[in-house]
């Protein structure tokens, strides 16, 4: 993995880092440990050429003080304090000397020669100021000169050992550890230097490498994926990134691919949803615009159905106005001429009552019109009804009804009223386009779950290019114009609708002079025996 790869090259570069800082502390420590070893070694050279300066000046102060009297005899003390001074700065400084160099088997002789130089000389000097105040004191008493051997004998000679040589010899021995230590100071800081410059360089190497390294190892999967982001951005949803290492770049790679098909599923599914939604709304445009041709259509239909209906209703108030008037102004006659104005007075109120019928039907609202009756009512009935009632009309227009009813048992749920008058519109259709002297044949069955009714006349027919607009409110055929000029064209249309109202269907074919079958279905309604 790229980041395990990344973590690894830090890690390797901080443990290097700590590392190298950590030997070029422990390097600088020792020398700055030596550079101190070397100070104090040069502390003890300064002492001791210090203390060997003192006792010079001291030799100097009591000679002439034997030599003159007068001289300032507080001197004397002052020199020896600092020599005393100076023993202890010795003591001090060889006690530093020996922590400093620890436990160091080549450096144990050294010190035991310093602490015993040291002890000989303190006493030397302790030795030397009180023989010291003897000559004086002698000199003082005598009142002559003193000998030189004599102060001679007090400045470098301290038992069997010689002050003076002593001296030397120390100087000597703390001069050849100050060369030493100063070397070896100079050696420490040259390590330091190296490795320093050491892990200067490593941690420059180092960090070349990996640079150069992630360099290359970035280039590529940045190249790709920038390749990528820039394709999805201008919308290339097909483009796919090249497989790249099994690291996070190929996992990233891999996320971005599968989002690109994501997102060219999903711009998929919108040109889809889109296209769909285009024909829906064709589709929509379409039927609305025929929706709008029907409704003109209508329109039309509506206002020549009004301009008809006003017709017709003129004619038969005419008629039944111009019968009374003919009645009531005719002076002599006969009772059979009334009854004869009375019938055409009562066919014409029939027909005008037959007409409002069919106009307060159609005046209903669709939703009025849907509302049925939902009873059990039995056909046959009602169809025995419907012909009673037309069997007055087919005297009058001298048509024979011939039924043939089965006499079944069958039952259809839905509203007697308009069964019965769907059974009416047919029956009064068969008797006014019949000839006279004409038949009507009635035909009932119950098959298949349904009631079957078939009304057949042999009367004028209808023409084979206008049977399909038959059902339309307020058409009427040219013949059936020329054969009765009353009629409002409402009669099968309404007819038809309510009969789909009950689920069933009516259907109708006709040939021009030979007559007309109308059909009607109703579905059957099975009831449980009690």
């Amino acid at each position: 993995m790229f980041s395990r790869r990344l973590v690894l090259a830090f890690a390797a570069f901080a443990l290097l880092a700590v590392a190298l800082g950590a030997l070029n502390g422990w390097v600088s420590r020792v020398a700055e440990q030596r550079v101190v070893r070397g100070r104090v070694a040069a502390d003890l050279l300064s002492t001791y050429l210090d203390l060997s300066a003192e006792k010079a000046r001291l030799r100097i102060w009591v000679l002439q003080s034997i030599a003159d009297a007068s001289t300032d005899p507080a001197v004397g003390p002052e020199i020896a304090k600092s020599m005393r001074a100076d023993v202890d700065t010795l003591r001090d400084l060889a006690a530093k000397a020996e922590r400093m160099d620890g436990p160091n088997a080549a450096l144990l002789q050294e010190h035991t020669d310093r602490a015993r130089t040291i002890e000989l000389l303190e006493s030397s000097v302790t030795s030397m100021l009180k023989r010291v105040q003897v000559v004086n004191a002698r000199a003082a008493r005598e009142g002559g000169p003193i000998p030189v051997t004599a102060v001679d004998e007090v400045f470098d000679r301290f038992g069997q050992y010689d002050v003076r040589g002593l001296l030397n010899q120390a100087i000597a021995a703390e001069t050849e550890a100050l060369q030493r230590d100063r070397a070896s100071a100079d050696e420490s800081l040259a390590q330091a230097r190296f490795v320093s410059n050491i892990a200067a360089s490593s941690i420059v190497i180092l960090a070349v490498v990996l640079s150069i390294y992630f360099s290359y190892a970035l280039r590529r999967p940045l190249r790709e994926l920038t390749a990528g982001a820039q394709a999805y951005e201008t919308g290339d949803l097909a483009y796919r990134i090249p497989n790249l290492s099994k690291d996070e770049f190929g996992t990233l790679a891999q996320r971005m691919n599968q989002m690109a098909n994501q997102l060219d599923l999903t711009s998929q599914r919108e040109r889809e949803l889109r296209s769909g939604l285009e024909v829906m709304v064709s589709e929509r445009t379409v039927d609305l615009q025929a929706a709008v041709a029907d409704l003109q259509r209508s329109e039309a239909r509506r206002r020549q159905l009004l301009a008809d209906i006003g017709h017709e209703l003129r004619t038969p108030t005419t008629v039944i106005r111009g019968e009374a008037e003919v009645a009531l102004r005719g002076r002599e006659m006969t009772d059979a001429l009334y009854r004869e104005s009375l019938v055409r007075i009562a066919t014409s109120a029939e027909q005008l009552g037959k007409q409002i019928e069919d106009l307060l039907t159609i005046a209903l609202d669709d939703a009025e019109m849907l509302t049925l009756k939902n009873d059990v009512v039995e056909p046959e009935l009602e169809l025995q009804r419907a012909i009673s009632q037309a069997s007055t009309l087919a005297s009058l227009r001298h048509v024979r009804i011939v039924p043939a009813l089965q006499n079944s048992d069958a039952f259809v749920q839905g509203d007697a009223r308009r069964i019965g008058q769907i059974m009416s519109v047919l029956l009064d259709n068969a008797i006014r386009y019949s000839h006279p002297s004409g038949t009507v044949e009635i035909a009932t069955r119950a098959a298949d779950g349904s009631w079957h009714l078939e009304v057949r006349d042999y009367g004028i027919g209808i023409p084979e290019e206008d049977v399909p607009r038959v059902f339309e409110r307020g058409f009427r055929a040219g013949s059936a114009r020329t054969h009765r000029a009353d009629g409002s064209g409402l009669g099968l249309s309404i007819a038809k609708a309510f009969a789909e109202r009950h689920g069933g269907e009516l259907a109708l074919e006709s040939v021009v002079g030979k007559g007309t079958t109308v059909r009607l279905r109703l579905p059957t309604l099975e009831l449980e025996a009690a």
